[in-house]
Order: structure tokens, then C-alpha cells, then sequence
């Protein structure tokens, strides 16, 4: 609870501190002040969760079918209020509409949020993330990608490493609660690619309202 209320008010700082760095008479050294305080607030709400996050926590699903691009959309919402006069570019691929999964609602709700949050440190005013689907055999994956600047001391990718940071620890343990997984790249001046594995048995029909 203590990580989750840090990360609204770091993430406002973060977008006004840019949007003042846009502007000269508003004064670039108290903008790059105020984004220095802003992620030392989400890198202590990291590793708050991180800490408290068990490496095999038991996690209750509630399964349900869960319309993806519907979730995704409420949670770019959640991101870009708290982020707010900052701003990202989301492009969610057209596919996603017509896709659910058999899932816990909550827990990819917070799954996403994390994944949405992270990338929206890592990128700049105005940078894009794409969210899409991606064929790989066994398995459904979800990748939100970003051109920022990569995820500080993160080289290649991590995803067997515990304590992943960047607020995607609870990320993984929600994933590994379903039977997926999380994966992550990230090379400066690049950007980062997060990757969600589902199995393929949670991947149901498209519900009626998905295709309508």
C-alpha cells in the first residue's frame, strides 16, 4: 500500500518536471531537481515492494474471462492521469481487440500497471510504447515496448534474475501465479521490451463484446 501511494505522487512530479524542462523561464535547474526527487521516490516504492514480495508468494486467483484491450485501456488511462501534465504516445496493436484471457482481473490489472509505469519512467515527454501481441510456439505473449533510454543497470535479459526492480518484482510473482512469466530487455539509448509469457490454455475464444 505504502509503494502504491509513492507512485502517484512521483510519477506527477516526473510530469511536470519535464514539461518545465520544455520551458526555459520556468528554470531547467529546479525542473531536473524535482525529477531527481521523483525517482528517488519510485526507486524507494521499488524496493519497498521488492522487499516485501516473497520469491514464491501464494497468490489467490479469481479467474475470469478478461477482455485484454479493454484492460489495457483503463490502465493507460491510470498511467497517463498520474503522469499528468506529462505525456506518453500508447499504440496498442488493433489485434488486441478481439482477444481475452482466462485470468485473475485484479492481478493483471496490477501486472500491467507495473509494466505501464515502468515504461513510462524509462521514456521521455512525447516517446511512444507500443503494447502488442506476439505468435510464439505454446505460449501467448504480450510485449510493451519503448524507445527510452533503457532501464538503469539493466543489461540483456533478466528474467531468472530475483528482485528485478523497477517496480516488476510483484509483476513476476503475479505471472508466475498464473503459470507464465516475465522477461525483459532493455539497452540504452535504445529502449526496453517487456515481455509477458502466458500458456496457451488461458488464451479463450473472443468474447462477443471484443469482436462487436
Amino acid at each position: 500500500m505504502a509503494a502504491a501511494e509513492m507512485r502517484a505522487p512521483a510519477l506527477a512530479l516526473l510530469g511536470h518536471a519535464q514539461c518545465l524542462l520544455r520551458n526555459p523561464a520556468e528554470g531547467p535547474e529546479r525542473a531536473q531537481a524535482v525529477a531527481a526527487i521523483a525517482a528517488e521516490m519510485l526507486d524507494l516504492a521499488d524496493g519497498l515492494e521488492d522487499h516485501a514480495t516473497e520469491a514464491k508468494a501464494r497468490c489467490t486467483l479469481v479467474p475470469e474471462p478478461v477482455e485484454l484491450a479493454a484492460l489495457i485501456g483503463d490502465v493507460v488511462e491510470t498511467v497517463m492521469a498520474a503522469l499528468s501534465p506529462g505525456k506518453r504516445l500508447f499504440r496498442v496493436a488493433p489485434s488486441l481487440a478481439a482477444m481475452a484471457l482466462e485470468a485473475d482481473r485484479r492481478a493483471l490489472r496490477q501486472v500491467l500497471n507495473r509494466v505501464l509505469t515502468s515504461a513510462a519512467r524509462s521514456t521521455r515527454e512525447g516517446d511512444w510504447i507500443e503494447i502488442a501481441p506476439e505468435s510464439r510456439p505454446g505460449t501467448f505473449a504480450l510485449v510493451v515496448a519503448d524507445e527510452g533510454s533503457g532501464l538503469a543497470g539493466c543489461r540483456g535479459r533478466i528474467a531468472d534474475r530475483r528482485g528485478l526492480g523497477f517496480g516488476l518484482s510483484l509483476a513476476r510473482t503475479l505471472m508466475e501465479a498464473h503459470g507464465g512469466s516475465l522477461a525483459v530487455e532493455s539497452l540504452a539509448r535504445i529502449g526496453t521490451r517487456v515481455t509477458l509469457f502466458f500458456p496457451s490454455a488461458l488464451v479463450i475464444a473472443p468474447l462477443t463484446s471484443a469482436v462487436a
